[in-house]
């Protein structure tokens, strides 16, 4: 129960500005145990690992091995807040071992619309190598389980050729995406083999890889929010709701809206073309995250809490 209080504040009190972002746990803020060793980013909500490589979560409330800011790769605070994560871009010479990190977005992204991504990175100061091949590949299905590097995916983003991640201070990556549609799931790693990946030696470490720490993920709908909550807009209410949800409309467009729960389940699912009432009766207390889609276009989204 504390869990899901804390879960609850920590969306609420993001504020209207971050109700675009659509990854839920960006700052790696919110685990279901505190790292005790390596290879342990499933207890990372709305984290996985797509592979069986290892992957790593450090928080302050871990291990030396993986505690922030002292661990394993050296000294670093969090970007912000108390965690992040890291993993492994090239593990030296003929060695084709790669790590990766995969993320839940809250919502399926919509055809079309284009989003802003962005990533704090820093390279781990105890490496003898860094790397600058690292970029984001995004999907309509969870991959997991693969036993092989994803040298058969294609990001979508990827870094700039020449920028090697600082090992003292966070560094924004940033790109623009445009969505095919659908998508639900981001993998952040490097998608290159030894052969075309770029690398550096920065020290003469026994630990003979490169590696990079990332905090503080998000993906966010280009849309400002002010056109998104234009007078325009469908008018979604009460909040805190009850038993029913009010959508109110100003025109007869085709509309949906779609109902996710905390952990980004898909619950309910609705079209209207006038202004209507939903019955949630059914639906448990807690908080919801809403969109309201007009065509093809998301024209609202945010927050709403039954009690």
């Amino acid at each position: 129960m504390k869990k899901q209080i804390n879960i609850i504040i920590l969306l609420l009190t993001c504020g209207i500005c971050e109700a675009q972002n659509f990854v839920p746990n960006g700052s790696f803020e919110l685990y279901f145990s505190c790292p005790t060793a390596n290879n342990q980013v499933d207890s990372v909500w709305y984290c996985t690992n797509p592979t069986n490589e290892s992957p790593d979560y450090f928080n302050s409330c871990g291990t030396s091995l993986v505690g922030v800011p002292y661990n394993f790769v050296g000294y670093q605070p969090a970007h912000s807040g108390n965690a992040y994560c890291g993993l492994c871009l090239f593990y030296g010479p003929g060695v084709e071992v790669r790590e990766y990190i995969e993320l839940t977005l809250w919502a399926p992204l919509v055809q079309g619309q284009v989003y802003n991504f962005q990533m704090y990175v820093c390279a781990g100061d105890n490496l003898r190598y860094s790397s600058d091949d690292f970029g984001v590949y995004f999907s309509d299905t969870l991959i997991d389980g693969m036993t092989l590097p994803l040298y058969s995916f294609s990001p979508q983003i990827t870094n700039t050729v020449g920028f090697y991640p600082d090992t003292m201070n966070w560094s924004p990556v940033t790109a623009n995406y445009t969505a095919n549609g659908g998508e639900r799931y981001m993998i952040i790693g490097n998608f290159k083999n030894d052969a075309n990946t770029s690398y550096i030696q920065v020290s003469n470490s026994t630990y003979t890889y490169a590696y990079l720490l990332i905090d503080d993920v998000s993906l966010t709908h280009i849309t400002g929010v002010e056109d998104l909550n234009s007078a325009n807009s469908p008018i979604v209410s009460p909040n805190p709701f009850s038993n029913k949800i009010n959508i109110e409309t100003f025109n007869n467009q085709r509309m949906q809206i779609i109902l996710y729960d905390i952990t980004a389940r898909k619950i309910l699912q609705q079209e209207f073309s006038n202004s209507t009432s939903i019955n949630t009766e059914q639906l448990p207390k807690g908080l919801y995250l809403y969109q309201v889609r007009c065509g093809s276009s998301l024209c609202k989204q945010g927050k709403l809490v039954k009690n």
